[in-house]
């Protein structure tokens, strides 16, 4: 339930801000130029991340949360004051713990495996 949680909320964000990179690079607004550096790590790295979470659920979190993580340093960010970015995080976190837990019970699972055979 917590897997198909995160996986639910990240495809619904990946679609979201995928439909405002669409709308930017048809109409493009401010000065017309390229974007930032920043723009690899949010939205693009947070986009990767919660896309790599719906097959290694630990990688993929890894990666959001670390995109999201040197995007809000580099920009200068709390996320406590713009809780929109917080929401990226969620299925980022939700996405490392199923990863943790399913290689706690992975792992649990081979050693149990060894002692029988």
């Amino acid at each position: 339930m917590l897997l198909w949680t995160a996986r639910i909320l990240a495809a619904t964000l990946v679609l979201f801000v995928g439909l405002f990179i669409i709308g930017y690079a048809i109409n493009p607004q401010g000065d017309g130029g390229p974007p930032g550096p920043e723009f690899a790590l949010f939205p693009i790295g947070v986009m990767v991340g919660l896309a790599l979470g719906w097959r290694w659920q630990l990688l993929g979190g890894i990666v959001a949360a670390a995109c999201m993580a040197v995007f809000l340093i580099l920009m200068r960010e709390n996320p406590l004051e713009s809780p929109a970015f917080a929401v990226f995080l969620v299925p980022a976190i939700l996405y490392i713990i199923c990863g943790l837990v399913s290689r706690r019970y992975a792992g649990g699972d081979l050693v149990e495996q060894a002692a029988v055979g």
